[in-house]
């Protein structure tokens, strides 16, 4: 599934219009990735613990570090486990320290 990226207000980032996301998902997880103009800027990764999305790595591109993709990834993530039901779990040192600063993630998260 590929779904564009939207302008968001009020964050400290901009965003190109011409950057898209794509899920893939299999039985045992899933992948996310951020591309713009065929180039693969990040993705991030989860695996299935019963219905909870245990977010497991968060991978940025060097060339992209430092311009918010790694948090437009996991803005990503909460919008489609909010979307179908589901919680997420941190395991990545980024989405717990996300989830320790952030309250906008606490509608989804577990321990």
């Amino acid at each position: 599934m590929e779904t564009s990226v939207a302008k968001q207000i009020g964050n400290d980032y901009q965003i190109k219009k011409n950057m898209t996301f794509r899920h893939e998902e299999t039985p045992q997880g899933g992948r996310f990735f951020i591309s713009a103009n065929h180039e693969n800027y990040g993705h991030i990764d989860y695996e299935w613990q019963g219905d909870v999305m245990a977010i497991t790595h968060t991978v940025v591109a060097p060339a992209h570090q430092g311009k918010g993709i790694a948090k437009m990834l996991l803005d990503e993530v909460a919008r489609y486990a909010r979307l179908h039901q589901k919680k997420l779990r941190a395991v990545c040192p980024y989405v717990v320290k996300m989830f320790a600063r952030d309250a906008a993630y606490d509608d989804v998260k577990v321990e």
